[in-house]
């Protein structure tokens, strides 16, 4: 004799079908273009300023796929082919054989931007 698992429920799912309309209607996206903004200056301000140039040339793209949305920070300032900020960042090799240790400004701009993007865009969806 085999013994029946059951399941019983009390209430109903509006607040989780409120949130999956609200997610699916992708209004809250239109909030990401301030946050791209926001990413383009702080990351401007972070950036160690010999002439400027480099700060002033950063840009943004927002990809909205069905499943996922990204914002990709951009800086077009290449020397020998390598991006500078990433050499800045992260250190880089020098022609004699030397090395120049990175001055790691990037994540400690973006981290502030990050945490209030998590947050705001949270509130949102589930408001």
């Amino acid at each position: 004799m085999s013994k029946a698992i059951t399941f019983e429920t009390k209430g109903d799912f509006k607040f989780t079908m409120r949130f999956l309309k609200k997610i699916s209607s992708r209004s809250f996206y239109k909030k990401l273009e301030d946050y791209a903004k926001e990413g383009v200056e702080a990351l401007s301000n972070a950036t160690p300023k010999k002439t400027g140039d480099l700060a002033m040339r950063y840009s943004y793209e927002i990809d909205v796929g069905l499943d996922s949305t990204t914002i990709t920070w951009h800086n077009d300032k290449m020397i020998n082919g390598e991006s500078l900020v990433l050499m800045l960042n992260y250190g880089h090799a020098t022609r004699n054989g030397g090395w120049v240790n990175g001055l790691n400004f990037v994540d400690p701009a973006m981290a502030p931007v990050f945490e209030k993007m998590a947050e705001n865009l949270w509130k949102e969806a589930i408001s």
